[in-house]
């Protein structure tokens, strides 16, 4: 072997070596630093994952392999005490420990116990289902509906699912199965409304399938007249007169906004099934419902 080989060996086998070292330090150092913080009480460990977080399950987990956090994301986080009103740190690479405080605050995937880092293993394999503490629940999602949580900007649980009996859909090229629940009254509700203005002029329509119906047109920006179909609204108000449901039709395909106990939904649905819209609604709310283990 020559000595520029042999050499090169040496420099790889170093850097392995070397490696292994940061990371076994890495590893301890988040061990102390959680436990030092803790103490006697219940923690847990979540880490960035599947465009969230997700709860440390091994010790590679905790090593600088995982703990790398990005956007919104910290490296990690340390929940302290009670999901329900826990104390949170963030891991610090160029402090070596957890500093407390957070972005957010993001949702919680990791369930705090005593002896938490004492139980985990070696390597673990991930679970069939997502689980969370959010806006004051415990869900529980299967990973088939790919799940994630927006927290950064808004409050909303995202996960993919076709009509009409929204079963989960695997397929990620497939975006007709988008199901966005936000949690509280969602700003599309009013504002998807199309009304007559400068760019659109909008014209009723015999009521259809229990709805309001309008026909929404493009105007001529010189005439002002209608020039282009535009799309079918869809509307039902409550009792207060706020907009209940909204459904946008064209070239066969609709997009479904609704609002039910304070939850607002919003998914997508072709004109064959548009009769059915109110089956629709029913479906993904006990769908979404079903997902909230306790709160």
């Amino acid at each position: 072997m020559k000595r520029s080989q042999i050499t090169l060996l040496i420099a790889f086998s170093l850097l392995i070596v070397g490696t292994i070292i940061l990371g076994t330090f890495i590893v301890s150092s988040v061990g102390e630093s959680a436990r030092a913080i803790a103490g006697s009480t219940s923690y847990c460990i979540q880490i960035p994952g599947d465009g969230d977080y997700v709860e440390a399950k091994t010790v590679l987990d905790i090593s600088p392999f995982r703990m790398r956090g990005s956007g919104g994301n910290h490296h990690a986080v340390l929940i302290v005490g009670s999901e329900y009103n826990p104390k949170l740190f963030h891991w610090s690479y160029w402090k070596g420990r957890f500093i407390e405080g957070v972005y957010g605050p993001p949702p919680i995937y990791c369930k705090p116990r005593e002896h938490f880092l004492e139980a985990m293993p070696l390597s673990g394999k991930d679970p069939v289902a997502v689980h969370f503490y959010f806006v004051d629940r415990h869900f529980s999602v299967p990973r088939v509906y790919r799940p994630s949580v927006n927290w950064a900007s808004r409050r909303a649980l995202v996960f993919y699912a076709t009509t009409p009996e929204f079963a989960p859909s695997p397929n990620s090229a497939d975006h007709g199965s988008y199901v966005d629940v936000v949690f509280g009254r969602s700003p599309l509700l009013p504002s998807w409304l199309n009304k007559t203005n400068d760019q659109y002029l909008v014209e009723g329509a015999e009521s259809e399938f229990g709805l309001q119906k309008q026909l929404v047109w493009y105007r001529n920006s010189s005439t002002g007249q209608k020039e282009k179909f535009s799309n079918t609204q869809y509307f039902l108000r409550a009792g207060n007169g706020d907009i209940a449901t909204l459904i946008l039709c064209n070239y066969g395909n609709c997009t479904q906004i609704f609002e039910q106990d304070g939850w607002s939904y919003y998914f997508h649905h072709t004109t064959e099934t548009l009769p059915a819209w109110k089956s629709h609604q029913d479906k993904l709310t006990s769908l979404a419902h079903s997902f909230v283990v306790s709160q």
